[in-house]
């Protein structure tokens, strides 16, 4: 791996999170790199590999949601923001949720991949993310 592969992805090699818990703004040490930046090769792969499996839950969030409208506008089914309804969520939330919930699948499906195969998953994300468009 390069040194750019081991910047921790959690942190973005700050060492530090940073986020909003109820309007309030929080400060924590990094807890997958120890807070100080960078993981070692194993962990980074990790890191890799999860990052890859999230965007491949939202992207499969966002194409359930436009299957959903799509089926609505048809007349097959109850659009998107009818089911988050359901749900008690606001559709953001409702798909928000669901790339949890297909992130979390397609991790349990990657596991049982071969390691050449997760190497090229990874390759495939980190190339799609450090395109210049």
């Amino acid at each position: 791996m390069t040194d750019r592969d081991r910047v921790c992805l959690r942190c973005d090699g700050e060492g530090r999170q940073v986020w909003d818990e109820d309007g309030v703004r929080c400060l924590d040490v990094c807890y997958a790199c120890c807070g100080r930046g960078w993981v070692d090769g194993e962990r980074g792969f990790a890191q890799a590999l999860e990052a890859a499996c999230d965007r491949l839950g939202a992207m499969r969030a966002a194409q359930y949601r436009r299957a959903r409208d799509e089926g609505a506008a048809e007349g097959d089914c109850e659009d998107f923001s009818f089911c988050a309804a359901e749900n008690m969520l606001s559709a953001r939330d409702y798909e928000v949720a669901l790339s949890w919930d297909f992130a979390a699948e397609a991790m349990r499906e990657v596991a049982d991949w071969p390691f050449d195969r997760r190497q090229w998953l990874v390759a495939l994300d980190s190339w799609g993310r450090t395109r210049v468009a």
